[in-house]
């Protein structure tokens, strides 16, 4: 069988005037998701601001929260829910964009991103060179964290309420997940 799906690319990722979607590309296959619930706002900005504090106290580089594209490649444009870029590769950050894999990705799971953000998008930030991926679940009230090893996501933790939320990437930083649920 023969695959000729036309593959889209930035310069059509660019041209998409929508301020109520989220756009993404992965592989060169157009994904459109709906505006966040405010539960989705509420963890995000509790998660973004802590890491914000921190990373900016600390002086280890820099949290962006959707919507900020991450062009991973051609053909693969992400709009991660909160991203952390180090310090030492500060340089892929852009006024549009981040030009690469950054050191960490957080989505936060919903209805109609679910399956993506643990599938095709846990697949393409592993590729992608991804040191830290944590996928937020409000419904269970969890973060299962994946570290990459060897150019694999290997599960790292999965945290509960009662837990806290360390990151190699924040040393010293434990943040209660209670204080993001």
């Amino acid at each position: 069988m023969n695959n000729t799906a036309i593959k889209l690319t930035y310069r059509e990722y660019l041209q998409i005037s929508d301020e109520r979607n989220r756009h993404e590309f992965i592989e060169g296959e157009h994904y459109v998701t709906p505006s966040p619930s405010k539960r989705h706002q509420q963890i995000s900005m509790r998660l973004s601001s802590i890491l914000h504090r921190w990373v900016a106290d600390h002086s280890l580089g820099e949290v962006f929260t959707a919507p900020y594209d991450v062009v991973l490649s051609e053909t693969d444009v992400v709009v991660p829910d909160l991203l952390f870029i180090s310090k030492s590769r500060s340089s892929l950050a852009h006024e549009e964009n981040l030009m690469g894999a950054p050191d960490l990705v957080a989505e936060i799971l919903s209805p109609s991103t679910s399956k993506r953000d643990l599938g095709i998008k846990k697949t393409l930030y592993e590729k992608s060179g991804v040191a830290e991926y944590q996928v937020i679940d409000p419904d269970m009230k969890r973060i299962d964290l994946f570290t990459l090893q060897a150019g694999k996501f290997t599960p790292n933790a999965r945290l509960k309420t009662s837990d806290a939320l360390t990151s190699l990437l924040f040393p010293g930083l434990q943040i209660p997940l209670s204080q993001i649920f």
